[in-house]
């Protein structure tokens, strides 16, 4: 949801070489869908800062507060949900350049 759905051009490339991806709307609005179906009760159960902190996930840190790190990220897949949605009701897609 998050890398774009396919490659986008061989020769397109991040500054770092990772290579550019693009997502069409139908996949736009299926990972929207998929973020909206996140059912915070049992997201929130499994959710940890410290393991996320030791994946390197989310920028969080070892002592981060577990709920004040989860309604933030939760708020922001909500807001990426919503520019999928807006994105993809237009009918366009997006290119993602991961760095």
């Amino acid at each position: 949801m998050i890398f774009g759905d396919e490659a986008f051009a061989e020769h397109a490339r991040a500054p770092q070489g990772v290579p550019w991806r693009c997502s069409g709307p139908a996949f736009l609005r299926q990972a929207a869908a998929l973020i909206g179906a996140i059912g915070p009760v049992a997201a929130r159960r499994e959710f940890s800062a410290a393991e996320m902190a030791g994946l390197r996930l989310y920028k969080s840190g070892r002592h981060d507060d577990d709920d004040a790190e989860f309604a933030v990220i939760l708020r922001q897949l909500r807001r990426l949900a919503a520019y999928y949605d807006q994105v993809a009701n237009r009918g366009l897609g997006l290119i993602v350049k991961l760095d």
